[in-house]
């Protein structure tokens, strides 16, 4: 299992830093599974404490920062 650590900057301009943990190697392969539906899905990945689930909406993406935890 591979640990991404994933900044969502939201249209609104709220920043967000969530986790993905998960057997995808490439940063490509994590973006897929962020914006993986229209635009009125919403995705769930980890808090970066691990204590919640958070929960986006894929239209409300304007940018997105993924980089591997170490």
């Amino acid at each position: 299992m591979y640990k991404w650590t994933i900044k969502v900057i939201l249209k609104c301009g709220k920043e967000l830093n969530i986790y993905y943990v998960g057997d995808e190697k490439s940063s490509q392969a994590v973006a897929d599974i962020v914006l993986n539906g229209d635009i009125n899905t919403f995705n769930g990945f980890r808090s970066i404490d691990d204590s919640a689930n958070i929960f986006i909406k894929v239209g409300e993406i304007s940018a997105l920062s993924i980089s591997p935890t170490l």
